[in-house]
């Protein structure tokens, strides 16, 4: 279990540098190659000897549709090597859930370009390796929200280096900018996940070399995904079924809430841990009642239980009335009740949706137009 939320930093890109007579804008974090024998390698792998295709076969046949199906919805599949960089997707999953996801995430916020012009250097190397013998061309570039390749170059590239270079891009875009203000951290990692003996570390081993690397470091222990289960729906099943649920790398940490006799509407307040940043999920519920200051646990602490009380006088399909909370904290074994909102209600009974010990609340789900039914979605700690 986490025992320490550590410290998340907000994604600031800061590197930026004037380049060219017209005054483009660019991020210093260009992946560069190394041109050998008028072939194309990724410095990231070139200077670790990792850049002959050796494990190409094992990228493209590896177990990766739902991966696939991601990255078509990202990347050009007649332009990308879109099978070898959902392998690889796959791969880190295998050992953290929570990064394969950030860099998923980080990938989908750009607009990646094959461009035939070629590319300003960025002068980030801080390379390991005698380059002067050896022609160091620019791959790519990324500014604002789009990363540009060099088109010309990129043809010359074998897939692995091709696969390469995609995650050395959104790798350099995740890392804590106020503690690597070079490329070489980025092409650490990269060749460290690319290496063939990447299989046979442990997920501990990996959370080890990422240190702080990632602003969110310490979440990513987390397994989003393989122990993360809903519980079964509360309350009475309804034709008007909607749904409400945080982002994929977010805790439920409170709610808002509309009150006239009953719950009008409720959104669910959530905790990014990615950006530590608290966002709301959509909202759902009728046009009555009044807005209640919003609930939530304190800092630290997530949702990890609800109580939800029901209108006795309706039988077949009562309104839920009111809910109350509890939160557990990630860095100890410490829980709080947060009492009813409206404690003068009378309800007719009271039903316990209750992650087990462990795990807290990443989402919630099956609220209908007035607001009968709800779900919680449990997260393994």
């Amino acid at each position: 279990m986490i025992r320490s939320l550590g410290i998340l930093i907000m994604f600031v890109f800061c590197q930026q540098s004037m380049a060219g007579g017209g005054g483009i804008i660019v991020v210093g974090n260009g992946g560069d190659g190394v041109v050998i024998q008028n072939k194309v390698y990724l410095l990231d792998l070139l200077e670790s000897g990792l850049h002959q295709e050796t494990d190409a076969n094992i990228l493209a046949q590896c177990d990766s549709k739902s991966w696939v199906a991601k990255i078509e919805k990202i990347l050009n599949k007649h332009k990308f090597p879109i099978q070898s960089i959902a392998c690889k997707f796959s791969q880190i999953e295998t050992k953290s859930n929570g990064i394969a996801i950030l860099l998923y995430q980080k990938m989908s916020e750009y607009n990646w370009n094959l461009t035939p012009l070629g590319l300003l250097n960025v002068q980030d190397e801080d390379e390991v390796v005698d380059l002067q013998s050896k022609k160091l061309v620019q791959l790519a570039i990324r500014r604002s929200n789009s990363i540009f390749l060099d088109l010309n170059l990129w043809n010359r590239m074998d897939i692995l280096n091709k696969t390469a270079l995609v995650f050395h891009e959104i790798i350099y875009a995740s890392i804590d900018p106020n503690k690597f203000r070079t490329g070489a951290r980025a092409r650490e990692i990269n060749a460290y996940i690319f290496n063939e003996l990447f299989e046979f570390k442990t997920s501990q081993q990996f959370y080890n070399f990422i240190g702080d690397s990632f602003p969110a470091s310490n979440f990513f222990k987390i397994d989003f995904n393989r122990q993360n289960f809903v519980l079964p729906a509360s309350g009475f099943s309804v034709k008007d079924q909607r749904n409400i649920s945080c982002a994929e790398l977010a805790l439920v940490k409170g709610f808002s809430l509309k009150y006239g006799g009953f719950i009008d509407q409720i959104r669910l307040i959530c905790f990014d841990i990615s950006t530590e940043s608290i966002t709301k999920s959509n909202l759902i519920g009728g046009t009555g009642g009044e807005y209640q200051p919003d609930v939530s646990c304190p800092d630290g602490y997530f949702v990890s239980a609800l109580n939800l009380f029901f209108d006795k006088n309706s039988k077949n399909n009562p309104y839920l009335l009111d809910l109350s909370f509890s939160c557990r904290s990630l860095n100890s074994d410490l829980t709080l009740d947060i009492p009813r909102m409206k404690q003068s209600q009378v309800f007719g009974r009271v039903e316990h949706l209750r992650c087990p010990s462990g795990f807290v609340g990443t989402m919630s789900s099956n609220y209908d137009l007035y607001l009968r039914s709800l779900a919680i979605g449990c997260l393994s700690l």
